[in-house]
């Protein structure tokens, strides 16, 4: 994971240098999340989908008319349900919670369309497991030593702007798709975590409040 270091060397030495050139728009958003995790399933059971909550600020840099920089750091729940078969009644039944806490910090290129109100987006999230929960409905066990100590995720962004004024909300879908494994943990090792990759769909809204000044 050293390696790692280097995606997070140029990011911030950009973000310090460049609001000298320009000052950034910068704002809000909160949404939901439909997470799973896809990969090699544990061997008693077959993951589900859940929802979980995001939320962070934006910082937005104008790189030219239509391209911004965008510096997203925020929070995100997310996870899993683990399914057990039921070898009687031979269906899948809810059996464990897998529940996640991450710090994001996504750095995207934004592209907006000729009317100004489409956008798209594309970049990479670096995420760093904060909590990490077994719930069995019983009782919650911690399995944060299971996880890797950072996730990198590809974002891929359509949204839509809706000016008010001097400021702009804005409507976003997003998909995100991990791109190295959550936990390096192998299925025979009984892990609650065994090697799987992340995977998002996200519903947004935000709010975005401009401080360049008019030249």
């Amino acid at each position: 994971m050293k390696s790692c270091k280097y995606f997070f060397i140029v990011p911030i030495i950009f973000l310090i240098y460049y609001p000298a050139l320009t000052q950034p728009d910068i704002g809000m958003f909160v949404g939901l999340s439909n997470n799973k995790l896809v990969g090699d399933g544990p061997a008693w059971g077959s993951f589900k989908y859940t929802r979980g909550f995001i939320g962070a600020l934006h910082i937005d840099f104008k790189m030219s008319e239509d391209v911004m920089l965008s510096f997203q750091p925020g929070v995100r729940t997310g996870g899993a349900r683990i399914a057990l078969e039921d070898t009687v009644l031979h269906e899948n039944r809810d059996s464990l919670k897998i529940n996640l806490l991450t710090f994001n910090l996504p750095l995207m290129v934004k592209i907006t369309s000729m009317n100004k109100k489409v956008y798209f987006a594309g970049g990479f999230s670096f995420d760093f497991p904060i909590r990490a929960s077994a719930d069995n409905g019983e009782e919650k066990i911690d399995i944060l030593n299971e996880m890797n100590k950072i996730n990198i995720n590809a974002q891929f962004v359509l949204g839509y702007r809706f000016p008010i004024q001097s400021t702009t909300a804005y409507i976003e879908l997003r998909y995100l798709q991990g791109l190295v494994n959550l936990s390096d943990q192998r299925n025979e090792d009984d892990a609650y975590l065994p090697r799987v990759k992340s995977s998002a769909m996200q519903l947004l809204v935000g709010w975005q409040f401009p401080i360049r000044k008019n030249k």
